[in-house]
């Protein structure tokens, strides 16, 4: 009796020690995310078998990665990526809103959000558009008071996305 435990034991230990096999190793489901109708669970598996989880999505329907932020309706939305935008304005009257952007980084991005900040919670909001027509421009700023020069920056038109083509998102806290 005292030999099968020791042998089932050192089968059990041979089978759970990886002989320096490289294979990725499939995510648990709860480690990845469940994919929806709309939105798709991603995750990036290192050549050791760790898997993370990536803090967004992909959005299969507007074809871009999204990230879990508070929209401008103050509702977390899966929001697209990237969130490399600042919102500038093309006029003295600040009128005309254009994006500065790094689209040298990504320049296949459709998208381009910008987050502000407001007085209410959540205070960090973010804005999302389609983008196109990149170039430099020369460009204004608003503050409370004033609209004023900001300098040539890279900047892209932009046509919002309402908050509402967006996927909403409700946190669910697991059990420890």
């Amino acid at each position: 009796m005292n030999r099968s435990s020791v042998f089932l034991f050192a089968v059990v230990v041979g089978c759970a020690s990886p002989a320096n096999d490289r294979e990725p190793i499939a995510p648990e489901p709860e480690a990845a995310g469940a994919s929806g109708s709309r939105l798709r669970a991603v995750s990036y598996v290192g050549d050791d078998g760790s898997v993370f989880a990536k803090a967004g999505a992909y959005d299969a329907l507007l074809e871009t990665y999204c990230e879990f932020v508070a929209a401008s309706d103050g509702v977390v939305r899966c929001v697209p990526a990237p969130m490399t935008g600042y919102i500038h304005y093309l006029d003295k009257d600040c009128a005309h809103e254009v994006v500065h952007t790094f689209f040298d980084c990504d320049s296949a991005s459709r998208y381009v959000s910008a987050q502000y900040t407001v007085s209410e919670c959540p205070p960090l909001r973010t804005r999302s558009f389609m983008a196109s027509n990149p170039r430099t421009a020369q460009v204004f700023s608003k503050s409370s008071t004033e609209c004023y020069a900001a300098g040539e920056q890279i900047v892209v038109d932009v046509h919002e996305v309402p908050p509402s083509d967006m996927v909403a998102l409700v946190p669910i806290v697991g059990a420890p």
